[in-house]
């Protein structure tokens, strides 16, 4: 390994755990807010048509508190990794329902951040997403150990 390789190595150090701080921020914000209306949360998972109202009613409760658990765990180093790869999972589930409910002509509630506006603007949404995505891929990828300081 030469000289030139380390300062390469820091920057990706440093990325990464800027990349884990606004990724785990935004998956807390997201998880707790949407805790605070779980009746408005499942109102939008029925909104896909996906799922029978039982299991869009466990939905509601789960994957908030799924975002906010993971989006914390990608807060700290020795979760960083395990944290990033349930939010991409998360992440690709969730682009996937969004494009088959485009195809499908849906008129959704993202369910996001709890906001209850009307009109998707699928490109948005899942343009959005995708980039948090790869960032979340980014993040895994480079979570191997903090940035010396």
């Amino acid at each position: 390994m030469s000289q030139e390789d380390f300062p390469q190595r820091d920057w990706r150090r440093w990325a990464t755990m800027f990349g884990a701080a606004g990724l785990g921020a935004v998956f807390l914000v997201a998880g707790l807010t949407k805790m605070q209306d779980v009746a408005g949360f499942f109102h939008d998972i029925e909104g896909y048509r996906t799922f029978p109202p039982a299991v869009a009613a466990g939905l509601a409760y789960f994957v908030p508190a799924l975002e906010s658990v993971a989006g914390a765990a990608v807060l700290m180093v020795r979760w960083r990794r395990p944290g990033a790869w349930v939010l991409g999972f998360l992440l690709a589930a969730f682009l996937a329902l969004l494009a088959v409910s485009w195809v499908r002509g849906l008129d959704v509630t993202c369910g996001c951040f709890g906001q209850r506006t009307a009109g998707a603007n699928y490109p948005l949404l899942l343009g959005r997403d995708a980039v948090l995505l790869a960032l979340a891929i980014f993040v895994f990828k480079g979570s191997t150990q903090p940035p010396k300081l």
